[in-house]
């Protein structure tokens, strides 16, 4: 797996071959519209899990199959769901899928760097939107702060 993360970009191995999830602007608000919700709640721990990461891979590699004809054309939500099914690690599947997100947002490496400066003065751990200490095995929440992510 190899992860350009300050981009939003994520390259995977999913269903036989190498792809490329990219989730910039457009893509994190299409994953926005499709699940209904804004980023900072798409990317709580509670709402965390398999639709979630169906629907961003989903939005990740549409742009691989635009201009596509035919069979190689069709993405689907099955499609993807195998995929998955087929990863050998979820979790780490699930964990760079989402920080990927979460690094694809505007000013997100302004904010790492920020956090990245914190840590190195030895101020710890970020806080959670409700002032506990994060413990989040996806790390989303240790790097971003909720408050600061668009609604």
């Amino acid at each position: 797996m190899v992860k350009n993360r300050q981009r939003g970009i994520l390259s995977v191995h999913l269903g036989g071959q190498t792809r490329t999830l990219r989730f910039r602007s457009h893509e994190i608000a299409m994953l926005e519209e499709r699940l209904g919700m804004g980023i900072s709640k798409i990317l709580s721990e509670d709402l965390i899990g398999i639709r979630v990461l169906r629907e961003a891979i989903l939005v990740g590699v549409m742009h691989e199959f635009a201009g596509k004809k035919g069979k190689e054309a069709k993405l689907t939500t099955a499609k993807v769901s195998r995929w998955i099914d087929d990863y050998d690690d979820f979790t780490e599947l699930l964990t760079s899928v989402v920080e990927t997100i979460a690094m694809g947002l505007p000013g997100a490496e302004e904010l790492m760097d920020d956090e990245e400066d914190d840590e190195d003065e030895g101020k710890g751990e970020s806080l959670s939107a409700g002032g506990e200490a994060d413990s989040s095995p996806f790390g989303v929440s240790r790097t971003l702060n909720a408050s600061s992510l668009p609604s």
